[in-house]
C-alpha cells in the first residue's frame, strides 16, 4: 500500500497543478518531505494524512490505496450531515465532523472525542 500511497499522492498533486514546495508549505514542511512521501521513503503522520485528504478532497482509504472510492463527499453522504469520522492517535480518539473536507482547511479542526 505504501507504493500506492506514493503514486496517488503524486497524481493528485499534479492534477491540482501544485508543486512539492506548495504541498510541503501547506503541511508546514519543505519540499523534501513531499519528495520523500512520493518516493516511498517516508510516511506522513495521521494528522498530515488527513490534511492531505482535505487538500485533495479524497478519502484516506483512497489515498493509502485501501479503496478506489476517491471522493470524501461520497463517504460523508453515507454518514449523513452531522456524522462523525473517528480515528485514534497515540491512544487518544479524535473526531472529525462530516463536511469538513468539503469546506476546506480553514474550517477543518481535529477534536479529542469525549
Amino acid at each position: 500500500m505504501e507504493v500506492l500511497f506514493a503514486k496517488r499522492l503524486k497524481e493528485l498533486r499534479k492534477e491540482r497543478n501544485l508543486t512539492q514546495t506548495e504541498v510541503g508549505e501547506y503541511l508546514g514542511y519543505g519540499y523534501t518531505a513531499i519528495t520523500n512521501y512520493e518516493s516511498g521513503r517516508n510516511r506522513p503522520s495521521y494528522e498530515d494524512l488527513i490534511k492531505l485528504c482535505v487538500l485533495f478532497h479524497v478519502s484516506t482509504d483512497y489515498l493509502i490505496g485501501y479503496s478506489d472510492t476517491r471522493k470524501q463527499q461520497e463517504i460523508e453522504k453515507q454518514l449523513g450531515d452531522g456524522g462523525q469520522l473517528l480515528y485514534i492517535e497515540s491512544g487518544v480518539v479524535h473526531e472529525i465532523e462530516c463536511g469538513a473536507a468539503s469546506r476546506g482547511l480553514s474550517s477543518f479542526s481535529l477534536q479529542t472525542a469525549q
